[in-house]
């Protein structure tokens, strides 16, 4: 995530300074809000919060510049990402990012318990790639594929995003089905367990390819021109070359309920 946010500052630096003069091609779309939360992860031992109700700031929106892009999305699961729109016409948008995928696994970031003494330090990612966006009808497809760009695990990662957004009496409705495949080297990096890192609460475990999968809703209602009120929720489903690994602890799927508010600007 670090080497997300120094581009984040680094790009947004030369474009609000492409701002200053009489002809740019700079936009900016930016909303921030709360939400009460409630959450199940899949490392129980690493969620502080884990199956209780928090409270937590949301940023959605994005810089553009031309043909270059940074956006987050936690709603529709867009992680901080940089991009550049190779294609785009009315039908099809074809873009290269990089953003970060999967989270840090560590000995120290345990909250609770000691699951996870003894094992090697799984870092943050950043993966890069290419993804596909298609309208079809009413629904809109998207495509991702996507290589560690730091050689952390040195995996490939795939997903299908399916969605159709509805319009109805001022609300958005969003409903949308998603696939994910993890690739062996991926799932063994931050789900293997190595011999040297094995104990009697911690057997030995080599993970194959994977697979994890889910729904999600989205819902928005206007309050006014600036604020609205939303609401989303997720639920996934892992393989069992993930949900076997004693890291997981037998956890096979993620869910989480948010509602909350937005303010544009």
């Amino acid at each position: 995530m670090r080497y997300l946010l120094a581009c984040l500052l680094l790009v947004s630096g030369l474009v609000l300074a492409e701002q200053n003069s009489p002809e740019t091609d700079f936009h900016w779309q930016i909303d921030i809000g709360a939400v009460l939360s409630y959450e199940q992860g899949l490392v129980k031992s690493i969620e502080e919060y884990d199956q209780q109700l928090t409270i937590h700031g949301v940023i959605s929106g994005g810089l553009y510049y031309k043909r270059f892009f940074i956006e987050t999305n936690p709603v529709n699961r867009r992680s901080t990402t940089i991009g550049y729109t190779l294609h785009e016409d009315d039908k099809n948008v074809v873009n290269l990012v990089a953003e970060s995928l999967f989270e840090r696994i560590s000995e120290g970031a345990q909250e609770r318990g000691n699951l996870l003494d003894g094992i090697d330090k799984r870092r943050n990612s950043m993966e890069v790639g290419f993804e596909y966006y298609r309208t079809i009808g009413r629904a809109e497809l998207k495509l991702s594929l996507l290589h560690d760009a730091l050689s952390n695990h040195d995996g490939l990662y795939g997903s299908i995003d399916w969605g159709i957004p509805i319009y109805r009496a001022g609300y958005l409705f969003a409903p949308s089905l998603f696939v994910e495949f993890l690739d062996s080297n991926i799932t063994d990096y931050y789900f293997g367990v190595d011999s040297h890192e094995a104990s009697a609460q911690l057997p030995e475990y080599r993970a194959s390819s994977a697979w994890r999968g889910g729904i999600q809703l989205y819902a928005e209602r206007p309050i006014n021109e600036q604020w609205s009120a939303i609401s989303f929720a997720r639920y996934a489903k892992v393989s069992n070359e993930i949900s076997d690994s004693p890291i997981v602890a037998g956890r096979d799927e993620t869910y989480s309920i948010h509602a909350g508010v937005l303010w544009s600007f």
